[in-house]
Formats: C-alpha cells, structure tokens, sequence
C-alpha cells in the first residue's frame, strides 16, 4: 500500500467518525431541547407582565398606580 493509498484511507476513516460523532452530538442537542420545553424551563411565573401584582405596592416608577387613589 502506497503512503498515498494510506493517507487517503486514513482521512476516510477519520472523516466517517467525525460525521458519527456530530450526529450523536446533534441528538443529544435536539434531547436537551426537548426535555427542557417539557419542563418549562425558563419561565419565570409573571406572566411576561411589566410589574406583578405583588411587587406593585412597592414599585411604581411613574406614580400611575390607581389603586392608591392619587
């Protein structure tokens, strides 16, 4: 076998395990996702509302809170 020969076949092999290992790391990527929407993973329980009604007694930036009456 030829150093040609060798090298070529050497690249072939090296090339087919770093396309098996992109599709593993592909899959675990695509799991990861999956398991996080299924947990709600990233939702912070407002409601994406500007100020929750707990804080908002508190905090009132603008004084536009009608509730006191001002």
């Amino acid at each position: 076998m030829t150093p040609r020969e060798q090298a070529k076949l050497e690249a072939e092999t090296t090339y087919r395990g770093f396309l098996v290992f992109l599709k593993y790391l592909c899959y675990g990527f695509i799991a990861i996702i999956i398991v996080a929407s299924f947990n709600n993973w990233g939702v912070d329980g407002t409601g994406s509302r500007h100020l929750p009604e707990e804080i908002i007694d508190q905090y009132d930036p603008q004084g536009l809170n009608k509730k006191k009456g001002i």
